[in-house]
């Protein structure tokens, strides 16, 4: 029998710290299509795009003001260098640990917000991601 990860087995770190996240999502696509030519009716052959990846981090306001105070006056998470993210899967009961890196990630939005009856505020930050190396160690 397998066991599934849940959220407990998560750990995020990035900027040379652990980095608190409510969510964290990434992805790479890649665009394939059929090439046709004329008299025939199935594909010629098949056109492979480029790879893109993106992803996003949903921090706490708490763990988005800490990173705003690391940084120099007048700066804000979108100034931040490339760096990279790592995640951590962590199975408890086999020990078996899976390793993703998210490499020369750069925030690409920064929106704050609160509403009526809110009781926290989590903050949405979207990620341009150079690349993804899926199961790293």
């Amino acid at each position: 029998m397998t066991r599934e990860y849940s959220g407990k087995d998560v750990q995020v770190s990035a900027l040379g710290r652990p980095i608190a996240v409510t969510e964290i999502k990434y992805k790479a696509s890649q665009e394939k299509k059929n090439k046709h030519v004329l008299g025939r009716k199935v594909p010629y052959a098949k056109i492979v795009g480029r790879k893109e990846y993106e992803g996003e981090m949903v921090l706490p306001q708490s763990e988005l003001e800490a990173l705003q105070r690391s940084l120099p006056a007048g700066k804000d998470p979108l100034d931040i260098a490339p760096f990279d993210v790592v995640v951590i899967y962590i199975d408890e009961v086999s020990n078996v640990i899976v390793t993703d890196i998210l490499k020369d990630c750069v925030f690409t939005e920064l929106e704050k917000g609160m509403k009526q009856d809110d009781d926290s505020m989590d903050v949405s930050m979207p990620l341009s991601i150079g690349k993804i190396i899926y199961n790293a160690a």
